[in-house]
């Protein structure tokens, strides 16, 4: 029998189920619209209990041995889920082999996932979720074990996920826990960054982080003895920036920028110093 008339028989099967169900429990489209829904939810429900204890004596075949799409609650209450990491003595290459013991041992195999070995880098490592009874459980872990594709079956423990603090600073000072944070976007880590192949741009980057990393709440912000060129950048990128001003500033910033260069330090001869712009900031 091919998989088209399995459908249309168990189609058959569903609507012949619907009415004697309907007929048993007051009759069928007479209520409202959500309790017909909720009336034909239950009734899907029966049938599914129906059918599994129809082919109960049956052995699961390869379609009916891979299920993931099914819910909790259409398993038997004698199934039980078992999570499992089975390492793979020829990586990929026996993946396929594995999961098909698997799917024919008479289990619903709810989830999968494959990843490299932590331990061996050259195996990999295959965790399953599979739905069974306890005594099809032992009986398909044994042979699973003795099957010469495989090194190793675990069977891993279920723990409630670890419940962490969330923590955040509540005073200035708490701020040093975060010194040491960085992006991804690194001159050392992003080869796309344009610092990446400059070594001399690198070098001087972490003299100037490292001030930031060593800094404690309390102290005074050391001052950086920046070189001419640094400056010169400065000045540079200042002026240009500067004539942008009236038409792409607003006026807020305009005239805090102002107020930074009369009484804050700032000029396009020097770079500021973050102590001097702090104090004036305070």
């Amino acid at each position: 029998m091919n998989a088209k008339s399995d459908i249309t028989e168990t189609a058959k099967r569903r609507l012949a189920f619907q009415k004697t169900f309907s007929q048993e429990h007051g009759g069928w489209r007479k209520k409202s619209l959500i309790a017909d829904a909720k009336f034909e939810t239950a009734a899907n429900k029966e049938f599914k209990k129906q059918e599994r204890r129809l082919s109960k004596a049956d052995s699961f075949g390869d379609v009916e041995g891979f299920a993931p799409g099914l819910l909790p609650d259409d398993f038997p209450d004698e199934f039980s889920a078992f999570n499992l990491l089975v390492t793979l003595k020829e990586g990929t290459i026996s993946l396929a082999k594995v999961i098909r013991l698997f799917e024919n041992g008479q289990v619903f195999i709810t989830h999968i996932e494959s990843r490299k070995c932590l331990s061996v880098p050259q195996q990999y490592q295959l965790f399953l979720q599979i739905v069974c009874t306890h005594d099809t459980f032992c009986h398909l872990t044994n042979t699973v074990k003795q099957n010469p594709l495989v090194c190793d079956v675990k069977l891993l423990e279920e723990k409630e996920p670890e419940r962490k603090d969330v923590w955040f600073p509540r005073h200035i000072s708490e701020l040093d826990a975060c010194t040491h944070l960085i992006t991804r976007y690194e001159p050392d880590l992003d080869y796309t960054h344009p610092g990446f192949a400059d070594k001399n741009y690198r070098l001087r980057r972490k003299e100037i982080a490292d001030i930031a990393f060593e800094y404690r709440y309390g102290n005074a912000i050391p001052r950086v003895q920046y070189t001419e060129e640094e400056n010169a950048t400065w000045r540079h990128v200042y002026r240009r920036l500067k004539k942008l001003f009236p038409t792409h500033a607003c006026k807020e910033h305009i005239s805090v920028f102002n107020t930074l260069e009369q009484e804050g330090g700032y000029c396009e001869d020097k770079i500021p110093q973050l102590e001097d712009v702090s104090n004036f900031l305070k």
